[in-house]
């Protein structure tokens, strides 16, 4: 197991991950809908959803709370989320989202949606 520095280790920040997100495939053009408005998925897992954002928006915001929709190709789940953080990167900003309160029938489609890609990614010629 790889050795933290003391920094690292003892660091107390709530913006670190409780769970993997792993990128989402350009392939499947995921979009997540927020007040009308659909922003490209950069990152997707079974608890969060990374965003791209083009330029800060005022209407989210670090800690807000907003009803969602996940577009995954044809099928499209409603979420809800807070948004953990908004970070600049080299194409706008990046916003981190925590899912909350899902309902077992989104939790299911998310779950199997992120098994396929895991499928995809681990057997791409059974694919």
């Amino acid at each position: 197991m790889p050795e933290q520095s003391a920094d690292r280790a003892a660091d107390p920040s709530p913006s670190r991950r409780a769970s993997y997100r792993g990128p989402a495939p350009a392939e499947a053009q995921i979009q997540l809908e927020i007040a009308g408005t659909r922003f490209p998925v950069l990152d997707i897992g079974s608890r969060g959803i990374g965003i791209q954002l083009p330029a800060a928006d005022p209407r989210l915001q670090a800690g807000s709370e907003h009803e969602l929709i996940l577009h995954l190709g044809g099928d499209s789940l409603e979420l809800c989320g807070e948004i953990k953080h908004i970070s600049p990167d080299e194409d706008g900003f990046h916003c981190g989202i925590a899912l909350t309160a899902l309902d077992p029938h989104a939790e299911q489609q998310l779950q199997t949606f992120l098994l396929r890609q895991c499928h995809q990614i681990i057997l791409p010629e059974q694919a």
